[in-house]
């Protein structure tokens, strides 16, 4: 990409080739494709499973995935299976063990055993063990084996081993039992003080009944007594009878009492002593009405080896409503606050001909249908809080249109300090608190777009800010519930935790100071349909086996802080200056809006042509006049209100000002806070530069006109810099050129960097000046790479970037050299100090700006004598212009003022000139806006003629007015301070060949470090379709401008054409030896991961998404999803539903280098040893003798279990009960003995006799058959 006027001489060439081939350290075994983290309810979850102790969340998905949700915003993703036939293989199922191992059912009747503590598979059972479905499942929760229970659809419950997996040769059968035709078991319900004994329900059998291991037969059958309950079979709509038959069970755990949900509606109560129980109805259904089956149910009361064992709980079931639209209901059934103990309200829930106890529902926090819940009762002895029961709800189904969301909602079962010290708990409906979304909250709205910020702040100021002002208690429910202080959160196991060595680097400084990489950290924004932005930090994994984080920031609800509101709330784009935090949002409607950190108060707004209320706009400033103070329900969102100095003061994020230019939805948008620029494009093709200072825009016009089949639609943005070279007459020897990085402007003016030296010896009345400025580079869907200058808005070219293929130009990526990214750093947001009015606020910004070196500047000692008169400057002017340019410069970006450091330049041929009042007779450049610098004189002009017979020509630059410095003004800026001294005399300083002066030594910088920056070439990464180019970016002369806008031929350096349609690229940063090196991630559509060589573009190493792990399909991700690709070398994939995965493009060793250099890593661990399950092993039937005898205190112990703990026998002997076959057995029943026993001599005559006797058999039957 270029022209005849910047073709690369032959020099620049050599470099070129020199950069294409210089060798890369990089190697494929640098790279590996791994998962690091999911976060979000995955959008297809359908079960649940609680482990109490350990305080881990277990969801199982459609696809086979299983989520885990920790406290801390731990979130672990474990691997599905593979099914032989390629198949999707569901779960349908799943518990937690005693041993606090998840054991998971899937839709092909395999079975699998996750391990907690390293995450990994503990064993597999196949689908081969048997042909029928598993329907339900039953681990032993609170014993101390390793069995548990599966019942499959032939109504045969199995015994399997959850460490090795065997299936155990004792079954239950349907012929086992005394009820005839029982079929289909439809629950199981372990007893909770003796394993021995297990609840069984059938589909055709109204009795629930109860299977004795150790007897092999059902001890006891418990039905339904009593004028309440309905008939056992009633006709279905079809003729059918239907039995009423028991559909989920759950024991109190205390094993006297059990709860059995049923298929017309109701629910009974059951004595383990009784055989009869009474059935109850509570939603009022009449008995000709059909109520839905009852689908869950659960008796929620303290764990058995609590001290609150005895206490009622409450019953809570899911179902049983008539109304289908209640199917997001769940019903609670509690004993009333009457001042009764809990044994007579026990007494009375059985006995008693109507229900005593008090009845309530609970909604689901997105009202959609309950799928499952699961209640968090295990924690109650170790809670510190008030009320320590939860439940756990999982509601929603995509096919109905409604995402899944998880829940916990915290029951008001306050704990009651009686007579005695004794603990009652008491019940309070009217207390119910909110539903809580489980973090993190991605799922709140759907997600309509993410963008990944990349921070090399060297510390967490940024977060630390938006942390702090953010008003928690309005957007996280978790927040208002921990404010309450009375119940607690459920969901709080795992570990999340920083290094210690990662830590001390981090406070250090270690990193980034000696080796001079700098950290680096990410920022995740998500942009949601109802108009909300939620600001994420990205922790990474710090080892392979741990998993990255997210943790939530801010929130901004941007449509309340617009006034008017968007007329489509929908948040389409977003683009964040992490330096001036600035944020730009981009909406369907068409309209965006700019937003702005701030912290300052009594800041008086700025809304140019648009009119906004300072409440609404986010404001929140005291009208000073009428000493009013904003009312805080009007304040943004964003805000918070702080007491500070005894005023009242906003800080968050506030609006500066929205504009709808386009009518169509914005696709693109890219912002330069140090330019003060921003460029939309929208779904038409149109793209706009909207300053920010003026809140004025234009459209940009493409002069070169398209083909009629030309697509004009935008598929890329980018605004960075480019050099341009001017040369314009002058005179005076030809000082080194200078480009200072203190000369940048993100101003109202021109923000271009310029520098003027002489030419050589031969053209010495030539002054060339070289300026960077701001580009626009278009990527149009036809292939076209358009390119614009910023402050003007026009064209300047465009190129076709791939002339053999017209397709769309996706990316567009500025590198250097050394293929590191090229992003125009923004201006720096500063602080204010809240403690200074508006005046002193704009007064210490203009002071920032302007050193006292530069007010009072030290001229050199060879500057022109001039009168006396003319050259002392009197207080009086000097104070008073003094004032005149601190009030020209707040014009100027306070950021960019703040920044701004005085430099003392060595200026050469300087001359001081008083000149009388009105104009002063000069023509200045108008291609150089950053100085005043000199063109020509006017004719007829007085005071042009004094200032030529001074010496001032072509070339010099006006540096004082009265000896107040005025090199940090722009030219624009200069003439106004011009404008407000026009009545009085001035005395003028001009200077020509500013020059750096050598570094320090202690500094260690060059002069010529900018220019070498800038004069380093710069290069595109362009993205076409299958293909990636680079090319050389460069920019016309202003003179080729003038002319209008032009084709320029494309010369791509290196190519390469993948396999599909380029989908993503990014610059990754790769830790190799005592360096990084810059490399080019890319995906394309076949699902391939690449990663190349910059610039040259040659394959380093590329690997296939369907060849790893579970990834995108395990979890639900589905294409159609948004991707990007972090510098820190990590892929983010995510769906509408607000499901998000993250992935290491690094083997394990890089990637353990690579947190290093992030400023925060994190180790994580799902399993805590302090957390396990304690039992009694010296109680255990194994280690005891059971032929001694012991005395009076085991019989004292015997009774104490027989009459307390309705223990009636000793506990029985799992172990010893269910018996595994052995892998010679399996043998033997799969193919048969094959072995040959060892016959003695008797044996070997007898078979001898008998092969005889066979033969004469034959023979005579031969004899006879002829």
């Amino acid at each position: 990409m270029g022209n005849k006027a910047s073709r690369s001489t032959s020099a620049s060439q050599l470099a070129l080739d020199a950069l294409l081939s210089r060798p890369s350290a990089l190697h494929p075994s640098l790279f590996s494709l791994h998962a690091t983290a999911h976060h979000g309810v995955p959008s297809n979850a359908k079960a649940l499973a609680f482990c109490g102790l350990q305080g881990l969340l277990a969801v199982g998905t459609a696809a086979g995935a299983v989520k885990l949700f920790g406290a801390q915003g731990l979130e672990v993703l474990l691997d599905g299976p593979t099914s032989e036939s390629h198949l999707v293989v569901g779960i349908t199922h799943l518990r937690f063990t005693a041993r606090q191992r998840l054991v998971v059912c899937y839709t092909d009747s395999s079975m699998r055993v996750f391990d907690l503590a390293s995450g990994d598979a503990l064993c597999c059972v196949s689908d081969r063990w048997t042909s029928s479905v598993i329907t339900s499942l039953e681990t032993l929760s609170y014993a101390n084996v390793p069995f548990f229970l599966v019942a499959t659809d032939d109504g045969h419950v199995h015994v399997v081993h959850e460490e090795t997996g065997r299936v155990s040769t004792y079954v239950i059968r349907p012929q086992d039992l005394p009820t005839p035709n029982a079929e289909g078991v439809t629950a199981m319900a372990s007893h909770p003080r003796d394993s021995n004994l297990l609840l069984l329900a059938y589909d055709t059998c109204p009795s629930v009944l109860l299977w004795d291991f150790a007897k092999r037969k059902v001890v006891k059958e418990f039905s339904l007594s009593g004028k309440a309950h309905k008939p056992a079979e009633t006709p279905s709509a079809d003729g059918d009878v239907v039995c009423n038959s028991p559909q989920s069970l759950s024991w109190h755990s205390s094993g006297k009492r059990f709860v059995a949900g049923y298929k017309q509606g109701g629910f009974a109560i059951f004595r383990s002593d009784k055989s009869h129980g009474l059935y109850r109805c509570v939603t009022g259904a009449a008995q000709s009405d059909q109520a839905a089956p009852v689908k869950q149910i659960k008796w929620v009361c303290a764990p058995p080896t609590s001290r609150h064992v005895a206490l009622p709980g409450a019953i809570v079931f899911s179902g049983g409503r008539v109304n289908p639209s209640e199917s997001n209901l769940l019903t609670i059934v509690y004993p009333p606050s009457d001042g009764r103990s809990g044994d007579d309200a026990l007494t009375d829930l059985f006995k008693a001909d109507k229900l005593t106890w008090l009845v309530g529902t609970i909604k689901s926090a997105n009202q959609a249908e309950i799928a499952a819940f699961e209640s968090a009762q295990d924690q109650v002895d170790y809670c510190a809080k008030m009320a320590p029961l939860s439940l756990i709800l999982l509601s929603g189904n995509p096919l109905d249109g409604c995402l899944p969301t998880v829940s916990v909602q915290c029951l008001p079962c306050f704990i009651k300090l009686c007579d005695g010290d004794k603990e009652e708990w008491e019940w309070r409906l009217d207390r119910l608190p909110e539903p809580a979304v489980i973090p993190p909250l991605l799922q709140l709205s759907p997600l309509k777009t993410f963008a990944l910020v990349n921070l090399t702040h060297s510390d967490s100021a940024l977060q630390d800010d938006l942390l702090s002002t953010w008003n928690q208690a309005k957007y996280n429910p978790i927040s208002r519930l921990s404010e309450s202080g009375d119940f607690e959160w459920p969901i709080n196991g795992g570990s999340v935790l920083e290094p210690m060595l990662k830590g001390f680097l981090a406070t250090s400084g270690a990193v980034g100071s000696e080796t001079g990489i700098a950290p680096n950290s990410m920022m995740l924004l998500t942009g949601h349909a109802n108009g909300s932005v939620l600001f994420w930090e990205a922790q990474t994994a710090g080892d392979h086996a741990s998993k990255g984080a997210i943790r939530l920031l801010h929130v901004v609800d941007v449509p309340q802080q617009m006034s008017p509101a968007p007329v489509n709330s929908e948040i389409t784009c977003l683009e964040f200056c992490a330096d001036s935090r600035t944020f730009v949002v981009g909406f369907a409607s068409g309209e965006i809006v700019v937003l702005e950190f701030d912290q300052l108060k009594l800041r008086e707004p700025s809304y140019g042509g648009q009119q906004v209320e300072g409440n609404a706009a986010g404001e929140g400033i005291p009208d000073q006049e009428e000493g009013k103070i904003p009312d805080d329900s009007n304040a943004p969102v964003a805000d918070q209100s702080v007491q500070g100095a005894g005023q009242t003061e906003a800080v968050g994020f506030r609006t500066l000002f929205s504009i709808h230019v386009h009518s169509e939805p914005v696709v693109k948008l890219v912002l330069s806070s140090s330019y003060g620029y921003v460029a939309i494009a929208d779904a038409a093709g149109m793209v706009s530069l909207v300053d920010i200072n003026t809140q004025s825009f234009q459209l940009l016009v493409c002069d070169i006109a398209p083909a009629c089949d030309e697509s004009m639609s935008v598929d890329s943005l980018l605004m960075s810099e480019l050099v341009q070279t001017t040369e314009i007459p002058g005179s005076g020897s030809p000082p080194p050129s200078f480009l200072s990085e203190s000369s940048r402007s993100g101003g109202k003016g021109s923000p271009g960097k310029s520098s003027i030296s002489g030419g050589e010896a031969s053209r010495i009345n030539v002054v060339q000046h070289r300026e960077v400025i701001p580009v626009l580079f278009v990527g149009r869907g036809s292939g076209k790479l358009e390119m614009y200058h910023v402050q003007s808005a026009t064209k300047m070219g465009e190129t076709l970037v791939d002339p053999d293929k017209t397709t769309g130009l996706s990316s567009v990526i500025m590198v250097d050299g050394n293929g590191k990214r090229i992003e125009v750093a923004g201006r720096k947001w500063v602080e204010k100090d809240r403690d200074l009015s508006i005046a002193e606020s704009e007064s210490s910004s203009v002071n920032a700006a302007i050193s006292s070196d530069s007010v009072k500047p030290e001229l050199p000692q060879d500057v022109e004598k001039t009168d006396a008169s003319s050259a002392c400057v009197a207080s009086a002017d000097f104070d008073f212009t003094h004032q005149v340019v601190m009030e020209v410069a707040d014009a100027q970006s306070k950021a960019v003022a703040a920044e701004f450091k005085a430099l003392r330049w060595e200026q050469s041929n300087v001359i001081e000139a008083a000149v009388p009042p009105g104009p002063l007779g000069l023509h200045l450049f108008m291609e150089v806006e950053q100085h005043a610098v000199v063109k020509g004189f006017a004719e007829n002009s007085s005071t042009a003629a004094l200032l030529a017979s001074k010496g001032v020509h072509a070339g010099h630059t006006l540096t004082a007015i009265n000896g107040v410095d005025v090199t940090a003004l722009s030219r624009d800026l200069v003439c106004a301070v011009l404008e407000k001294l026009w009545e009085r005399e001035r005395v003028l300083s001009f200077a020509e060949g500013f020059q750096v002066p050598e570094a320090s030594a202690d500094n260690g910088e060059t002069g010529t470090s900018d220019v070498a920056e800038f004069d380093r070439p710069r290069f595109l990464v362009c993205t076409c379709g299958k293909a990636i180019h680079v090319v050389q970016a460069t920019v016309p002369r202003a003179a080729e401008m003038a002319m209008g806008p032009k084709e320029i031929p494309a010369q791509p350096l290196a190519s390469i054409e993948l396999q599909g349609t380029v989908l993503v690229t990014s610059v990754v940063r790769v830790p190799v030896g005592e360096g990084v090196e810059n490399c080019l991630a890319a995906i394309d559509q076949s699902n391939r991961v690449y990663i190349l060589s910059l610039l040259s573009l040659k394959p380093i190493w590329e690997t296939d998404f369907n060849n790893f792990g579970f990834g995108l399909g395990r979890s639900g991700l589905v294409d159609g999803i948004l991707s990007n690709i972090s510098y820190g070398g990590e892929l983010v994939v995510a769906n509408s539903f607000g499901e998000m995965e993250r992935f290491s493009l690094f083997a394990e060793s890089t990637a353990m280098e690579s947190a290093m250099l992030e400023r925060t890593s994190i180790k994580t661990r799902l399993h805590l040893p302090e957390r396990v399950a304690i039992f009694d092993q010296a109680s255990s039937p194994s280690a005891t003798d059971s032929g001694k005898k012991r005395g009076i205190a085991a019989d004292a112990g015997k009774m104490f279990k027989k009459l307390v703990l309705s223990v009636t026998q000793e506990a029985t002997d799992l172990n010893k009960v269910f018996q595994f076959s052995t892998e010679e057995d399996e043998r033997k029943r799969l193919m048969g003995d094959r072995t040959a026993p060892e016959k003695d001599e008797s044996s070997t005559a007898k078979a001898e006799t008998g092969l005889n006797a066979t033969k004469d058999a034959l023979m005579q039957a031969q004899q006879v058959f002829w």
